[in-house]
């Protein structure tokens, strides 16, 4: 877990409930301390260095050293990995896009999640998975119930080094395409730890993408609704809904 507090501080005392739910920190005054920002980073050693699983930003209001409960900050989490592959003479990239809601009770979180789309791009020109993303918040934001939340967390697999960037609005995801306020890019790797949540959902984005891909391959000659497009990175598109 890494804290920024704003400002150089001293700990007095540290608090953590067993399940480690919540943390507190204190000063020698036993005043409350808030941080500014809090990253919960999960990883395992390597002979080349150390291997990130997961990466979260946890809420102020619900400060967790657990990967699982720090996703608890976000109204909706969303997970997204893109593959791509040859298809005959065109390159096919394939988006799963997984909806997970965490409801917690009685100590407990509970988890619901589901496939809810794909993507379908072809001919893209630039980094697949980042065109994915940028499609699926522009398709968030013009939903109805876009403006009644406060945090979305969309889980993804690539470009870890440029993830803080991106949230900080410090650089655009592709092109001049910034992170709006309410989303955040988490991080989480489909190889490794699959005893969390935002890897179990990432491994479950890529089996899906993976099984649509090869769906495609047996049937290339089913172009239905697969549009034409103009002026994007890519040729064609396609929406899979579930």
């Amino acid at each position: 877990m890494t804290l920024d507090m704003g400002k150089p501080v001293t700990v007095h005392k540290v608090q953590i409930t067993p399940e480690g739910s919540k943390i507190e920190f204190f000063d020698n005054n036993n005043k409350l301390i808030i941080p500014e920002s809090v990253t919960v980073e999960t990883e395992y050693e390597r002979k080349k260095g150390p291997k990130i699983l997961n990466r979260a930003e946890s809420g102020h209001e619900r400060l967790a050293a657990d990967p699982n409960r720090a996703l608890q900050k976000y109204d909706l989490i969303y997970a997204i990995d893109t593959n791509t592959k040859l298809l005959n003479s065109e390159t096919l990239s394939v988006a799963g896009i997984i909806l997970c809601k965490i409801t917690p009770h009685a100590g407990f979180l509970y988890v619901q999640y589901a496939l809810v789309h794909c993507f379908e791009f072809r001919n893209i020109q630039t980094k697949p998975e980042n065109v994915a993303w940028r499609t699926l918040i522009e398709m968030l934001m013009a939903h109805p119930q876009y403006s009644s939340l406060k945090d979305i967390g969309i889980i993804v697999d690539s470009d870890l080094g440029n993830i803080s960037d991106y949230n900080a609005k410090g650089k655009p995801i592709i092109d001049n395409f910034y992170l709006p306020d309410k989303v955040t890019l988490l991080y989480a790797s489909a190889d490794r730890g699959k005893e969390y949540l935002a890897n179990k959902l990432i491994t479950e984005c890529d089996k899906k993408t993976n099984t649509l891909i090869q769906e495609i391959q047996k049937n290339p000659a089913n172009t239905s609704n697969l549009l034409e497009v103009q002026d994007l990175p890519y040729t064609h598109f396609r929406c899979w809904n579930y």
